[in-house]
C-alpha cells in the first residue's frame, strides 16, 4: 500500500487504477436501474487541484459537497418544481388526524 498526501495529511492509499473501474461498475448499476448518476470521480480530476475536494482522500471537504450540489441541482430541478408545494400548508393540516394530510401528497 502507498501512501498520499492530501492538504497536508498523509494517509493510506490503495492503487488508483482500480478507481475506474469502480466507478464504471456505480455508473453501470445506476444506468442498469434507470436510475440519474453523476460521475464525481470524472468532475473532480478535471480541476488540477482536485485534493481539494476531499479532506482525508475518502470524505468530502466543503468544496467537494459544493461541487456535488452543483452537479445534482440541474438533475433534482429535472424532476421537482421548487416552487410547488409537496405537502399542504401547516396550518392546512387536521391537527386530531394530521395522517389526512399525506392523502394530498401527489405522488
Amino acid at each position: 500500500m502507498k501512501e498520499n498526501s492530501f492538504g497536508g495529511r498523509t494517509f493510506p492509499s490503495k492503487d488508483e487504477k482500480i478507481v475506474p473501474e469502480y466507478v464504471e461498475a456505480c455508473l453501470n448499476v445506476a444506468k442498469k436501474h434507470n436510475l440519474d448518476s453523476i460521475n464525481i470521480y470524472e468532475e473532480t480530476k478535471k480541476d488540477e487541484d482536485w485534493p481539494r475536494y476531499l479532506l482525508d482522500g475518502v470524505h468530502l471537504s466543503s468544496d467537494g459537497a459544493t461541487l456535488i450540489y452543483e452537479l445534482l441541482k440541474p438533475i433534482l430541478e429535472k424532476k421537482i418544481d421548487p416552487s410547488e408545494m409537496l405537502m399542504p400548508y401547516w396550518r392546512d393540516i387536521n391537527s386530531v388526524k394530521p395522517e389526512d394530510a399525506s392523502k394530498s401528497v401527489p405522488i
